[in-house]
């Protein structure tokens, strides 16, 4: 009579999940058959009678909460940043009690964001999915069984003293992807379960199209990345120097680039140099300042190359004509910086027969662009000079 009324409410909110109410039921035939547990107790040091606060063996009829999603209103979507095994399918823990023994309970069970995202969203580096132990094939086994199993991650399985084993968890999560499509294709190409469980798949440029629409957005993303820093505002200068360097990042004068990190990173540093100048706005100076002191702490090679040039050690002429000679531009890349390096093609011809000849490709100093253009030059010769009589010359490039 005292248990079933402040069950009923309990029972009520949950009249359409079994389990819980044989949970409950469970509760209340333990609580019968150990009444006496709830009687006052005298303590040795006290006449009155007390009741304990909260003894250990009150903790089999406590709850472990793992997710409550009850205040949302929309699905969630968990974006992981560090998609470790424990911290996407959660774990058991253990502690060590007095006598040195590995203990646990279903206390100790702790949700990771596949749970917390079940009903909505999760969004992990593809790559860092794929580096982290056992992450990879756990996630593909939790999505194509729809099921979760919270197991602490073990290497050493055999010295492993969990003790018990949560029920499996239906899953009805979306788990999105990031990474680049080299390694989407890479992995494609070895685990074919990619491209099962993994349907959808979307590409994202890097550049747009260049319209007064994208132009807008553009500024409209530099006042908001000003606004979430505290930054100091950009005018009408700065907006459209801004746009003019995401145009050549782009490398076409009709497209703009969406790399908005590397923006992001450009409108602080302008943003640092209008305060070095006391400016509570950024002007155009500040960006084309910016500018130049990324490329001054990028550009030593380049320096190298023109004082080896200056020197007179590479011979570069800029004037006159020279028969078979011309200077070709070399484009190198640094990652975040890319130049231009002169250098002088020479050709020279004599009688004989080794045909024509790539200086380069003999030193294995050209790659693969190189060979294939000097390949095709020498088959526009021989169709052009060679259809009657072979080529009887020798000629290096």
């Amino acid at each position: 009579f005292v248990i079933d009324p402040l069950l009923g409410e309990i029972r009520n909110s949950f009249q359409d999940h079994q389990p819980v109410l044989d949970h409950l039921e469970a509760i209340k035939q333990d609580i019968l058959e150990n009444i006496n547990r709830f009687q006052p107790q005298e303590s040795p040091q006290q006449t009155a009678t007390t009741f304990p606060g909260t003894p250990d063996w009150m903790m089999r009829y406590d709850v472990n909460l793992l997710v409550d999603n009850s205040e949302r209103k929309s699905p969630p979507v968990i974006i992981e940043g560090y998609p470790t095994y424990r911290n996407i399918f959660g774990a058991i823990e253990r502690v060590v009690d007095r006598g040195g023994v590995w203990r646990t309970d279903y206390s100790k069970i702790k949700a990771g964001s596949l749970v917390k995202a079940n009903g909505g969203f999760l969004v992990i580096n593809l790559k860092d999915a794929i580096i982290e132990p056992g992450v990879w094939q756990a996630l593909k086994r939790a999505l194509k069984s729809k099921m979760l199993e919270i197991q602490t991650f073990d290497p050493m399985y055999f010295f492993t003293t969990t003790g018990i084993k949560p029920e499996p968890i239906e899953l009805n999560v979306n788990v999105v992807l990031i990474g680049d499509a080299y390694l989407y294709h890479l992995l494609g190409y070895y685990d074919e379960d990619l491209r099962k469980i993994f349907k959808v798949r979307a590409d994202f440029d890097t550049v747009m199209d260049k319209n007064e629409q994208t132009i807008q957005q553009f500024a409209e993303f530099v006042k908001m990345a000003t606004d979430e820093e505290k930054l100091r505002a950009f005018d009408r200068s700065a907006v459209a120097a801004l746009v003019e360097q995401a145009v050549r990042m782009s490398g076409r004068q009709e497209k703009i680039s969406t790399s908005f990190p590397a923006v992001s990173d450009l409108i602080r540093e302008a943003d640092f140099w209008a305060g070095q100048e006391n400016q509570s706005v950024v002007g155009e100076q500040h960006v084309d300042k910016a500018i130049e002191a990324r490329i001054f702490r990028s550009n030593l090679a380049e320096e190298r190359i023109q004082e080896m040039i200056d020197r007179g050690t590479l011979m570069i002429d800029v004037g006159g004509e020279v028969v078979g000679q011309v200077n070709g531009l070399a484009v190198y890349s640094l990652g975040d910086y890319m130049f231009g390096k002169p250098s002088r093609i020479t050709a020279s011809t004599s009688m004989g027969r080794a045909g024509l000849i790539n200086i380069e490709r003999e030193a294995d100093m050209s790659g693969n662009t190189h060979n294939k253009g000097v390949l095709i030059l020498g088959g526009y010769l021989r169709k052009k000079f060679a259809q009657d009589k072979p080529i009887t010359m020798s000629a290096s490039i």
